[in-house]
């Protein structure tokens, strides 16, 4: 059996597509766990709804605690040989969890991931998940930690027997999927993992999302929580100059939204030259430019004499 877990809040407006998506399966011996994270809309009612119509679905109502907190509670209750999620304003192709377990079966494997599509108001777009090796699991971790590839809980059916004791960091609102997939291939390095070239997974671009919605502050703090958690786990390596590069970047990023233009000189000044070899040559003369090189003031200056030149 397949469990699929559901980590909800306040999505009425998509959750029939996804629960619809769900039933839909060629594949039925699955179960489905519905986790309301205390939603505030119609959700419980919708979720409740779709328990009368189909006994595969369990439904767990619980106070607002976050996604993390859902997925957990998802784990908890699951019972299937294999673990795979789905976000609540997210669907899946009816052939997604047949093709999954196909491979899964036919290789003899613990782990299988595959490509997906990116939907939005612009209309859809494939995204290959192109790495070297892809069914290399230190190949996987390695483009996984540094953001080649997309570390989402929805593209990745995983054997449960691989999870045993790992557990959702609950104080972790974005990127909890990423650390959980990262722990479970670093504490199973001899797991046998195989992708699929083919996109049946459909990630909705919501504007409303955790992801979507992120102002600076807020940003700064979940990405050095990140980037912590990705060396607790030993997905990176402190010392390596390049591990995590993509999240430090950020933090970096965030800072100067911040104007903590001081910060921005000490904080992971091993990728500071990385920047700025990858920036544009205007770029490089740029206000963040001088910041990141500690000079500010000097920045400032020039901003304000590009100004007046333009005048």
């Amino acid at each position: 059996m397949i469990s699929v877990i559901v980590p909800i809040h306040n999505s009425e407006r998509y959750l029939r597509r996804c629960i619809e998506s769900i039933l839909s399966q060629t594949y039925k011996n699955i179960e489905i766990i519905l986790i309301d994270d205390g939603s505030t809309d119609k959700s419980s009612l919708i979720c409740d709804e779709y328990a009368k119509i189909d006994s595969r679905i369990k439904v767990f109502h619980q106070k607002n605690q976050g996604v993390a907190a859902a997925r957990q509670k998802g784990l908890e209750l699951s019972c299937g040989e294999y673990i795979i999620h789905c976000d609540s304003d997210d669907w899946m192709d009816s052939c997604m969890i047949e093709e999954f377990i196909s491979c899964a079966s036919h290789k003899s494997v613990d782990i299988v991931w595959a490509d997906f599509y990116t939907e939005s108001i612009n209309g859809r777009n494939y995204i290959r998940q192109n790495i070297n090796n892809p069914d290399n699991i230190n190949s996987l971790i390695g483009s996984l930690a540094n953001a080649i590839i997309m570390g989402s809980l929805w593209n990745f059916l995983i054997k449960k027997d691989l999870i045993k004791d790992i557990t959702f960091d609950v104080n972790q609102q974005c990127c909890e999927d990423l650390i959980f997939i990262l722990t479970v291939l670093v504490n199973n390095k001899t797991a046998r993992i195989a992708h699929i070239d083919k996109a049946f997974y459909h990630y909705f671009q919501n504007e409303t999302s955790i992801l979507h919605s992120l102002n600076p502050n807020k940003s700064y703090q979940i990405y050095q929580y990140t980037i912590k958690k990705l060396e607790e786990i030993g997905a990176i390596n402190r010392h390596d100059k390049n591990g995590g590069y993509f999240y430090k970047r950020i933090v970096i990023g965030s800072l100067f939204q911040l104007k903590k233009y001081r910060e921005m000189k000490d904080t992971y000044p091993e990728i500071h030259s990385r920047i700025f070899r990858e920036m544009s040559f205007s770029a490089k003369f740029s206000f963040f430019s001088f910041c990141l090189l500690g000079y500010p003031r000097i920045g400032a200056f020039i901003e304000k004499l590009k100004q007046f030149i333009k005048k």
